[in-house]
This record gives C-alpha cells, sequence and structure tokens, in this order.
C-alpha cells in the first residue's frame, strides 16, 4: 500500500467543488503517485527508470497494457 492515502480528492464542476472518492490503484510501498491529464503513472522511488501506468478510463484507473 502507497503512503498517499491521506490525500482528499475534489470534484469540480460548474464553478462547484465537491468532495469525491477515488480508488487509487495498489503498488508496491517503494511507489510514489503522480497525477498527468490521462492518468496516474507510479515511479519507484528506488529508480525512477521503473514505473507503471495506469490511464484514467472515465470511471476509475486501469491498468496499461
Amino acid at each position: 500500500m502507497n503512503g498517499n492515502f491521506d490525500n482528499k480528492f475534489w470534484y469540480y464542476e460548474n464553478g462547484k467543488l465537491t468532495p469525491t472518492e477515488i480508488n487509487l490503484p495498489e503498488v508496491d510501498d517503494d511507489y510514489n503517485y503522480h497525477f498527468a491529464e490521462d492518468g496516474i503513472r507510479c515511479y519507484s522511488q528506488i529508480t525512477e527508470k521503473k514505473s507503471k501506468f495506469f490511464p484514467w478510463n472515465g470511471k476509475e484507473f486501469v491498468k496499461a497494457e
């Protein structure tokens, strides 16, 4: 489990912020999340050359093929 689970997420629509829950992908403890426009990239804290990408499909983050 990643140590980023204390983050709070908000949904913005029509000038309004609404609290929401996002299920983050499960990765090993040595990874950090980096949010991008098209999904989440998880980088290893040990070596940045090792990463995993999870694109957003409009409903959830899915593992890239």
